[in-house]
């Protein structure tokens, strides 16, 4: 999904939602 992200930063729900969305477009 949003394997993207680095581990070591963790996002917040709103912002994993719209890295996943950015992602899915």
């Amino acid at each position: 999904m949003s394997s993207v992200v680095p581990p070591h930063i963790t996002p917040t729900r709103a912002q994993l939602n719209t890295l996943d969305g950015a992602v899915d477009r």
